[in-house]
């Protein structure tokens, strides 16, 4: 039997499935998705991830959300075409043992489900979103825009 293995777009639900399981992390790398076995992701719109993760950066490039729509983009056609499991985030937040559940039966695993008291003790959600509004403007702006949002749509499919 093998383990779970677990990767994501930064800002997307990565600690928060981390947390739920002891699954193995691949990073936020696109190297591992199409050779390891056993691996879910979450998807999460580009609207709310790369904004939140330009932020936690302190990225101010000129061109940081084309950079970071880029990234997106590679990250999750990279998924469309390998074999994984994609969470849309909404429904891992909101649906955790349920996620869980689905992944261990959908790989055969027996994955142990972590106990915790509240969601809100393991949540790391952006807590100053005063320049989200200025980042999506230059996202919408950005060549890659297109794209990352027509991925989102095509991948964001409830489990």
């Amino acid at each position: 039997m093998g383990s779970l293995k677990f990767g994501s777009f930064p800002r997307s639900g990565n600690h928060f499935f981390l947390y739920l399981t002891d699954c193995e992390w691949l990073d936020h790398r696109i190297e591992p998705l199409g050779v390891e076995e056993n691996v879910v992701v979450s998807i999460r719109n580009p609207l709310e991830c790369v904004p939140s993760w330009i932020t936690f950066l302190g990225d101010k490039r000129t061109n940081r959300a084309e950079k970071a729509l880029e990234w997106y983009c590679a990250y999750y056609s990279k998924c469309a075409v390998s074999d994984v499991v994609i969470i849309p985030f909404e429904q891992l937040i909101n649906e955790p043992i349920y996620c869980v559940e689905y992944v261990a039966n959908h790989y055969g695993l027996n994955i142990k489900i972590k106990d915790f008291d509240s969601l809100d003790d393991i949540r790391n959600p952006s807590k100053d979103k005063s320049g989200f509004a200025d980042i999506v403007e230059e996202m919408k702006d950005a060549p890659s825009f297109r794209t990352a949002m027509k991925l989102f749509e095509s991948l964001c499919n409830p489990i």
